[in-house]
């Protein structure tokens, strides 16, 4: 499906995962979450707690941190930034 399994510094990884799974138990997305995303012995539960690993670095988010409270104050900052005029720039990938 996908050829170069990173992009930009995304790994597709858990796309590549999720489609395997999917197609060999012959199961939607819904199914696949309902049953694998909360056991935390799964490939698609590591996955996500990866990803999750690095969102939090790339926004600078820590385990402790109301991810909510965090991402409603960020988004009230950018939006008194953009309303400004100042130019919004996004996270980087952490290293």
């Amino acid at each position: 499906m996908f050829r170069n399994q990173k992009c930009d510094g995304f790994d597709f990884t858990i796309l590549l995962c999720r489609s395997q799974q999917m197609s060999a138990k012959q199961w939607g997305i819904t199914q696949l979450y309902n049953k694998f995303f909360n056991e935390p012995t799964s490939q698609l539960y590591k996955l996500h707690a990866k990803l999750d690993r690095k969102c939090n670095a790339a926004y600078g988010f820590t385990d402790s941190d109301d991810i909510l409270a965090k991402l409603l104050e960020l988004n009230l900052e950018l939006a008194e930034t953009e309303k400004q005029g100042q130019p919004i720039v996004g996270p980087a990938a952490p290293n």
